[in-house]
């Protein structure tokens, strides 16, 4: 994260505190009991996820019958412990993301309850319904008079919540930028490294338990860091979609979450990851000399994997 973290994030708070009091005078349902069940479950599946990979990796980065318990103990956390916090510090940023898709979802339906025509109309007749019933507002009832004055008060409150959103997402994205920058560009060398290993495991004469053993333990962590990049950019992608429903608001303020503006954190993002890990890992298998001959370094390579496993961060 970047120095200035903590004005950031007093900022971005200032910034939120604003949009719930206006979510609560619009009469919007704010939701915080499912927003703290959502950080709850999360952070339980986070211990549980990393539970299940210290009982799959344990044989792997522990020797039973030669270490003593402590260092055991030791081993196991300086391996697991920093994948954990940056893991931890992840799933903050994507509470943020997912907290944004949720508020600008509600805004747009706030907004489409006030459509008197529906999404599929045309954009013209919207504008034209729109424009009578100003027309009519000079010569309607008080009723009506004081219900245009609720749909008026309504847009521009959802104007500056909209814009105030925006704001206080941006200056997260900024917060979490080199942090999240790292962890895709770790999460990609990492993948690619590991399904290479995978493949040259594979033909390599082994025992069959080990072999096993082994490849459940590089498959895991593939699949750990895979998740990391599809989830990331996922969610992005459903927090970016739903403000383009806002078309006036995403012309003239566009939000799009980056990685201190290197990539955008998109499907495309995923799409281009899948791409580049394909070619890299053709280029080496191509590279690389694996005969069933190498056998013998069997146990190099098997050190060399543990290490790895161990020197995640």
């Amino acid at each position: 994260m970047t120095p200035f973290l903590p004005q950031i994030m007093k900022d971005a708070y200032e910034r939120i505190t604003i949009c719930e009091k206006a979510f609560e005078q619009m009469k919007v349902s704010t939701n915080y009991r499912n927003m703290f069940l959502y950080q709850i479950y999360a952070f339980v599946f986070v211990v549980l996820i990393f539970i299940i990979f210290s009982v799959i990796n344990y044989d792997l980065m522990v020797e039973r019958d030669v270490m003593p318990f402590h260092v055991k103990f030791i081993i196991m956390l300086v391996g697991h412990y920093p994948v954990a916090l940056l893991y931890v510090a992840d799933i903050s940023f994507l509470h943020w993301v997912r907290y944004s898709k949720i508020r600008f979802k509600q805004l747009n339906d706030l907004l489409q309850r006030m459509l008197t025509t529906t999404l599929d109309s045309p954009q013209h007749k919207r504008v034209l319904k729109m424009k009578d019933d100003w027309n009519k507002a000079f010569v309607s009832s008080a009723q009506q008079e004081h219900k245009t004055k609720e749909n008026v008060d309504t847009m521009r409150a959802v104007k500056q919540v909209h814009l105030e959103l925006i704001k206080c997402i941006r200056r997260t994205n900024d917060a979490y930028g080199i942090q999240i920058l790292l962890s895709m560009t770790m999460s990609f060398v990492f993948i690619t490294s590991l399904l290479y290993n995978a493949y040259k495991i594979y033909w390599i004469n082994i025992p069959r338990n080990e072999l096993v053993q082994q490849m459940v333990s590089l498959g895991c962590w593939a699949l750990f860091y895979m998740s990391k990049v599809f989830v990331i950019n996922h969610m992005c992608a459903l927090a970016s979609i739903e403000i383009r429903d806002f078309t006036l608001q995403l012309i003239q303020n566009p939000l799009i979450f980056t990685a201190c503006g290197f990539f955008t954190l998109d499907h495309t993002f995923i799409h281009g990851v899948i791409g580049s890990i394909t070619t890299y890992l053709v280029i080496l298998i191509q590279v690389g000399d694996i005969t069933p001959d190498e056998s013998t370094n069997s146990t190099a390579l098997f050190n060399a994997t543990n290490f790895t496993v161990i020197n995640i961060v």
